[in-house]
């Protein structure tokens, strides 16, 4: 797509694509796809902040007084992205109480009533345990049809990967709808989220985790705060 002698152009051959923007003054293809394009076997990763490089996107909640926590952004060796959302509790009055979670359409990207599936890691900051998944919005209507679920025991530092498929209408995507995991909780407690991707369709063990930031892919808009597209990797 373009105007004047601006312009970039994507070709597919069998399942891998390439393109030639012409604001990289190369006539040279490279692999990938230009912003507002797809193509057969991309997919797209419509969770805007996939790396946790912001706290967008993510959410945490302390549990019933006197429980309190905190989210923040924290430097993540375990990560792809080497970025996390931290969530700590700097009370933990109550250790059934309390959740971290993930926003599904920050970006309002979804679609209602379309089946959609978020895969992400958790890496727990000493040994514990963490429920779920579960999904909740302020209203509407909205189903988990399928998870890696059940209470799941963390040693310490060693990040475990999680997927849950997901529906929800457009009351529920409109009013917060989100992914939550329960767990337990002290003072001192945390618990991080990083390598995001949320793609239609049923999960599928071969999509890994996928951004902008990956060999073949792009952002459709701004870095770390839209859409990506790409291949599987």
């Amino acid at each position: 797509t373009g105007a004047g002698t601006t312009y970039c152009v994507t070709a597919s051959v069998a399942t891998v694509s390439y393109k030639i923007d012409s604001s990289t003054a190369s006539t040279t293809p490279v692999q990938g796809v230009c912003s507002g394009h797809t193509a057969d076997g991309y997919i797209v990763n419509l969770h805007p902040n996939p790396g946790a490089l912001s706290t967008g996107g993510y959410s945490n909640y302390a549990g019933l007084s006197p429980n309190a926590s905190s989210l923040s952004t924290v430097a993540a060796g375990w990560a792809s992205s080497g970025s996390a959302s931290r969530a700590t509790w700097s009370v933990g009055g109550d250790p059934t109480q309390g959740d971290l979670g993930i926003y599904t359409n920050s970006n309002s990207a979804l679609t209602s009533g379309r089946t959609y599936t978020l895969r992400y890691r958790i890496n727990a900051g000493q040994n514990a345990t963490v429920a779920g998944p579960g999904i909740w919005a302020n209203s509407g209507i909205f189903s988990i049809t399928a998870s890696s679920a059940g209470t799941t025991s963390f040693i310490a530092n060693t990040p475990v990967t999680r997927w849950v498929t997901f529906t929800g209408d457009a009351a529920a995507l409109g009013s917060g709808l989100r992914i939550v995991q329960h767990p337990t909780i002290a003072a001192g407690y945390y618990y991080e989220i990083s390598d995001v991707t949320l793609y239609e369709g049923v999960y599928n063990s071969a999509i890994n985790f996928c951004w902008g930031n990956s060999p073949g892919w792009i952002w459709n808009g701004t870095a770390n705060n839209s859409t990506s597209t790409g291949p599987p990797l």
